[in-house]
Order: structure tokens, then sequence, then C-alpha cells
């Protein structure tokens, strides 16, 4: 009833009354928690949360309160050491419970304890849910190693334990933000600096909104990175299923046997060299040649194959690409794969 009050302070009022002669009368206790919110008086809340979880038997509702009274002390009352031991006894209360080391994490992130958030970061990779937590705590970890903590073991491990959880973003959309941009400080962080920036050439070429990205690689280009930078990460990613890394070496390895041996035979294709005509992936095909250091590329168009764009040779380097390919994200990605 007391909620029904216009008047909150009135209604408050009277609900610390009733408290005062009842102090585990947790109804009205949960009622004015409710109305101290309302009437934005965040002392009162916090107050009124304090004694509710005192008289609360029910372990679950405690629990909230605490980490509600975490929250208030962090954010609305500028008291950071009742957050943090709000937000610890939680921990030590539901060990299980990822959400206190999350706000924890947070928290010293802000406060730069680097020590402290590598406990919370720890505990929150080792209970990480999905990849993408699992990476997101590895690479922050591995940040704190190479940077604050100057701990090179410490990055390497949590390198190592993310790795997967990086790849499989990028492997379940490569246009993925996020993904990329953490496939490119899983790079930076392992100190390949060339890889980073082919990541970033590819972000760029596939046109993914990335300002870190692109301030890496402007015009999706790396001068002089050759091929060879596009190995394993990057290169995996591009590569089709049915093209192991193994097979992939053994015919990069041997191109300039087989290529001769086995030469391309355009009529057998009914394929057209392109030469100097104009073609919608001409600016793609000539992009990720620069990239890759290939030289100049021969393009030869056909009208019927089994994909968009295929490789038919490296010494030189020649693309055989389907007469009615327009330029579009699916054609983009399919000429990115050709040449590498």
């Amino acid at each position: 009833a007391a909620e029904r009050v216009e008047d909150l302070d009135r209604a408050r009022t009277f609900l610390r009354a009733v408290t005062a002669l009842d102090h585990e009368h947790v109804e009205a206790l949960r009622a004015l928690v409710r109305l101290s919110d309302r009437a934005e008086d965040w002392s009162g809340a916090a107050d009124a949360r304090i004694r509710l979880a005192k008289s609360s038997t029910d372990g679950a509702e405690r629990l909230e309160l605490l980490l509600e009274l975490g929250d208030l002390f962090d954010g609305r009352l500028g008291d950071a050491k009742r957050a943090e031991a709000a937000w610890r006894r939680v921990a030590q209360a539901a060990p299980n419970d990822p959400r206190p080391w999350d706000r924890l994490s947070r928290f010293y992130e802000r406060s730069g304890e680097a020590a402290r958030e590598v406990e919370a970061r720890k505990v929150l990779l080792s209970r990480a849910r999905t990849p993408a937590d699992r990476a997101g705590h590895g690479l922050r970890l591995a940040a704190l190693g190479r940077g604050a903590l100057s701990d090179n073991a410490l990055a390497d491990e949590a390198l190592k334990a993310c790795a997967e959880d990086v790849r499989s973003g990028v492997d379940r959309n490569v246009r993925d933000v996020v993904a990329l941009e953490r496939l490119a400080a899983w790079q930076r962080l392992r100190g390949a600096r060339d890889a980073e920036r082919v990541v970033a050439a590819i972000a760029v070429t596939l046109g993914v909104a990335s300002d870190e990205l692109r301030a890496l690689a402007p015009d999706g280009v790396v001068a002089g990175a050759g091929v060879e930078s596009l190995l394993p990460a990057a290169l995996d990613l591009l590569a089709p299923p049915a093209l192991p890394p193994d097979l992939r070496e053994l015919l990069v390895r041997t191109s300039t046997v087989l290529d001769p041996l086995v030469p391309f035979d355009a009529e057998s294709r009914q394929a057209d060299r392109l030469g100097s005509r104009p073609h919608g992936l001409r600016a793609e095909i000539d992009r990720w040649a620069r990239m890759l250091d290939l030289g100049e590329v021969e393009i030869f168009l056909a009208s019927q194959l089994p994909s968009i764009a295929l490789p038919v040779g490296r010494s030189p380097a020649r693309v055989l690409v389907a007469f009615a390919a327009p330029p579009s994200i699916v054609t983009r990605f399919a000429v990115a794969r050709a040449p590498a």
C-alpha cells in the first residue's frame, strides 16, 4: 500500500517506521528498496539493500542484493572500497558465478591494479562459456603480460589458451569486425607485426568497417609482405576446407616444377584472356596481387566455372574468373582466396 502513495518521501518515512519496529520485515524492506530507487535516493537504496540482505533467507536474493550494492557503491556513490568488498563477498559465496569476477576485472582495469585484474581475468578465462568470452579474456591477459606486468610467460600462456577461440570467431564470420580485430591483436601480441598488418589488409579488402584495422593497412595493401606472411593464421582464414596446410605448402614449393609440366590450357577450359579489357573484378585482383607481391596476374575469363575465381598458375600467376562476376562481398572473398 505504501508504494501507491504519491509522496515518495512520506511513503519511505512510513516504511522506515515499519522496519524500525520489525527489523526483519522483508516485504517492507523490499518496498523500501524499490521506493528508494524511484526517488533516486542512492544512499537510502544502499542502506535498504544492506538491511534486506541481512534479513532475507533467500540465498539467491542476497547475492543479487550484494551485486546491486557493488554497482551502487561503484557508480552512484563513488565508494570503490565498498564496491570491491560487495563483489568479493559474492565471489566467495558463489564461486561459479562469473558476474562478480567480471565486475572486479573491469573495476581493476579502470583503477590500474594490473595484478588484481590478472587474478580476476584468470578466473573468467577458466569459466568462460563462449569462445568470444575466452578470446576476450585471453587477449586482455596477454596485453597485461606484455605491458604493465612485463610477464612474457603470462602473455604466452594466455595467447596459447585463447588461440583456437580467436580463430573460431573468424571461421564463423569472415567479416566480423570484433573477430578480425582480435585476430590482429593476437598476431601483434605474439610479435607477428607483418601478420597483424596482413589481417588488417584482408579486412580492408573485404570492406570491413574498422578504423583500427584501416589504420594498419589504409588501402588494403601491405607493401613487401609477400604471400608467406599469410601463413598460418591469415592463410587458413582464406583457404578452402579441401586444401589443408600441408597440401598447400607442397603445391607452393613445387609450383615452379609443376606449372611447366602441367600448363594451364585455356582452350580446354574455353577461357579467354582478359588482356587490357575492363572487368568488374580487375581492381580487386590487382589489389591482392600487390599485397601478396605476385607481380602482374594474367586474368582469364570463362563462362562455366565451379567457382567464381580459380587459381590456375603461380609461375606466372594466373587466375580464371567467371564472365558474370560483378563486384560483391562474395566475389571479393573468392578473389581474395584465389591468389593466396
